[in-house]
């Protein structure tokens, strides 16, 4: 009769949490060294501590171990690049944000100067109305002659 196990330690290159199954003596002699536990219906995931285990145990391994460290060394250096690469990203995006504020702002100054300036502009075209006005006589105005059109021929 075959039995359904959990791996509680690396066994034949599977990590920790893998589901096994073994002949009932075989069971029995890897329950009692610690390295299975029977599976249930509903098993959890391997504890966190496990997967430290597991990754220390290939770190260890004369032949994974160099390998996986190299890559994950690449895998870090690679996330520091693009982290660098994003932080340059920000700071030219921030330089670019206070460069177009300060366009923004210069044009609102110069906006606002332009307002003063035809606002003071009105007013001195109307004074000088109001001045021209005041040194003109008025002159009644004529009424226009009608045109005779009675006896004309086309």
């Amino acid at each position: 009769m075959d039995i359904k196990a959990i791996l509680l330690k690396p066994l034949d290159g599977d990590p920790v949490g893998t589901p096994r199954t073994f002949d009932a003596a075989d069971f029995k002699r890897l329950k009692e060294m610690g390295a299975v536990r029977e599976a249930g219906a509903k098993d959890p995931a391997p504890p966190e501590a496990d997967a430290k285990a597991l990754l220390l145990e290939k770190l260890r391994h004369p032949s994974d171990g160099p390998a996986l460290l190299d890559a994950m060394k690449a895998s870090y250096e690679d996330l520091q690049r693009e982290r660098d690469r994003l932080s340059d990203a920000l700071s030219s995006a921030q330089n670019a944000l206070r460069a177009a504020e300060t366009a923004r702002d210069q044009a609102v100054t110069e906006r606002d100067a332009a307002k003063s300036a035809l606002g003071q502009a009105e007013t001195d075209r109307d004074a000088a109305r109001a001045e021209l006005a005041a040194a003109t006589p008025e002159v009644p105005a004529e009424k226009p002659a009608k045109a005779n059109t009675k006896g004309a021929t086309a």
